[in-house]
């Protein structure tokens, strides 16, 4: 009888039959039948009256990693695992027995201390040649504490759109136990572990409200923390109930809707004209090129994309970014922009619920013609279109934002009643907010935008893109 086993025979002696919850985290050292040991932990989570769900995760001496879930059932003093699946343990010793993989059943029958500090005893495998695993020893932990990370998630949570995504993070305490715990809820999307944090996708597919749970295990575990959440309609739903409500009383509906980065995602007109400068200049870098590279200021795109700081700060930037300049703002180049997601359908369903749709943007006048042809291109209505005059001799040039709140407060709301209005500039998303009724909605589209603009102002809503 080995000694640790033996100190738990000795403690059960003075001790009735076990009636306590099991369900925590414990470390498990152990040693498998060809002599390897490992060592880490595991969750177990109730899953009935004496029964136990096991999830666990160790460290071999050979430098990998082993997973493994079992089943557990409580008799008097006695537990008994059976583990599930064909990874972890199972797959460990069916190397040994050489047995057919699919008919192993690997059962542990462990003794339990009588404070249920700790539990051991040695595996056994069924339905092949009978192997002993070594002693393997099971010790308990504290429960570990969970903190919610980022500092502003719980307002995020308390507030989701439909089709909002987010990414929120548990931090744990002891850090090993953070791929023990799991977060259970119908906004839950998916689960990783890394860096000693919990990290888990969240995605609201449609209003409802409740409260998510951080259990020890995947399902059935002891609850570690409640965090309630609630989604909302959106403003893109609540946009379009304010348009067929308008519609059905009789009134016009207007939809404002800027071009660049709100509707056309600018990132590929940018990538082409860096595409086809490289090959000009026969610099391959510039060739290598991706959306995920594209920032609002040309330096910063090509630092992204791999050039040297020096480079990209230096003369070769300015000779890319003047290169860059002579062809993104001229009109021949509206029709490389791709559309931000969602918006061309978000549109479309604007005017079938029966709003007029309207463009203000912050390019040229004289572009008109190649504007409404990208325009019609698309699909969308193209019979309101604001765009920045030229400036007369001697007058001092006009800002966008200016120029935005000017058409707004002056023929745009001779058309009906505005209902809302789309920007990814912030400082024109400030300008609608102050110019529109105070029951329409400044939605800010969170994508390419300025990094020296002003801070948003109070009761204007964001969005990353319209699904």
């Amino acid at each position: 009888m080995t000694r640790a086993l033996s100190i738990l025979l000795a403690l059960l002696i003075a001790s009735p039959a076990l009636a306590g919850d099991l369900s925590g985290i414990w470390s498990v050292s152990g040693k498998l039948p060809d002599g390897t040991t490992y060592e880490g932990e595991a969750g177990l989570a109730k899953a009935g009256p004496n029964r136990y769900r096991v999830q666990g995760r160790a460290q071999l001496s050979t430098g990998r990693r082993m997973i493994w879930r079992a089943r557990a059932e409580l008799n008097g003093s006695t537990l008994t695992l059976t583990h599930e699946g064909r990874r972890g343990l199972i797959s460990k010793i069916n190397a040994i027995t050489s047995g057919p993989q699919g008919q192993l059943r690997i059962v542990g029958t462990y003794l339990l201390a009588s404070d249920e500090a700790s539990f051991g005893g040695n595996f056994v495998v069924q339905n092949s040649t009978p192997v002993q695993s070594g002693e393997v020893i099971y010790t308990k932990l504290a429960t570990p504490t969970v903190t919610l990370e980022p500092s502003n998630a719980l307002a995020e949570l308390a507030s989701l759109d439909i089709g909002q995504k987010l990414r929120i993070r548990l931090r744990v305490d002891p850090p090993r136990a953070a791929g023990l715990l799991w977060l259970e809820g119908p906004i839950v999307r998916r689960h990783r572990t890394r860096s000693g944090r919990r990290e888990v996708e969240i995605e609201a597919r449609q209003a409802s409200s409740g409260t998510l749970k951080v259990r020890l295990g995947p399902s059935g575990g002891p609850v570690l923390m409640e965090i309630p959440f609630r989604v909302g309609p959106g403003v893109l739903e609540t946009v379009m109930k304010r348009i067929r409500d308008l519609k059905a009383a009789g009134k016009t509906p207007v939809v404002i809707f800027d071009l660049d980065d709100t509707i056309y995602d600018t990132r590929y007109r940018v990538r082409k004209i860096l595409h086809d400068y490289g090959q000009q200049i026969s610099d391959d870098r510039l060739g290598k090129v991706e959306l995920s590279h594209v920032r609002y200021e040309m330096d910063e795109t090509l630092i992204a994309a791999g050039i040297p700081e020096a480079e990209a700060k230096g003369a070769f930037g300015q000779q890319v970014r003047r290169a860059w300049s002579r062809r993104f703002f001229h009109g021949d180049s509206y029709v490389l922009d791709g559309h931000v997601a969602g918006a061309i359908d978000y549109v479309k369903r604007c005017e079938a619920a029966g709003a007029t749709i309207v463009y203000v943007t912050g390019r040229k006048e004289r572009w008109r013609a190649q504007c409404l042809a990208v325009i019609r291109l698309s699909g969308l209505p193209d019979e309101h279109l604001y765009m920045k005059p030229p400036v007369p001799a001697g007058q001092p040039k006009l800002a966008t934002h200016a120029f935005k709140a000017q058409v707004t407060r002056g023929p745009i709301s001779g058309l009906g009643t505005i209902v809302a209005a789309f920007d990814n500039e912030p400082s024109n998303a400030n300008a609608f907010r102050e110019s529109l009724p105070a029951a329409g909605h400044s939605v800010w589209l969170d994508t390419l935008w300025k990094p020296s603009s002003p801070a948003l102002i109070a009761g204007i809503e964001t969005l990353k893109d319209y699904r």
